[in-house]
């Protein structure tokens, strides 16, 4: 697809060149590695001790997001401060 296209790629038949659905962009190796050091410090917060209950809830929600919105990384950012000093 043209560099300016929502799309990577079309998926067709190999047969008949039927349209079978878009393909989603790879991801960049930087935010790859962003999404690691995110969820080891999720499992972290998620191992304290002074973790509360609404904050567990959270944090294993947060474990199944590929991105966060700015309210989600305020909130962490004043969990992880509280539990651990800041965020790391």
């Amino acid at each position: 697809m043209p560099p300016h296209s929502v799309h990577f790629a079309a998926k067709r038949c190999a047969g008949c060149d039927a349209f079978r659905g878009w393909m989603p962009k790879p991801d960049n190796p930087d935010n790859v590695e962003k999404r690691h050091q995110l969820q080891e410090m999720l499992k972290e917060l998620l191992e304290n001790e002074a973790t509360t209950q609404w904050e567990c809830g959270f944090l294993r929600n947060l474990l199944e997001q590929k991105k966060l919105s700015p309210k989600q990384q305020a909130c962490l950012n004043r969990i992880s401060a509280r539990l651990m000093g800041g965020v790391k």
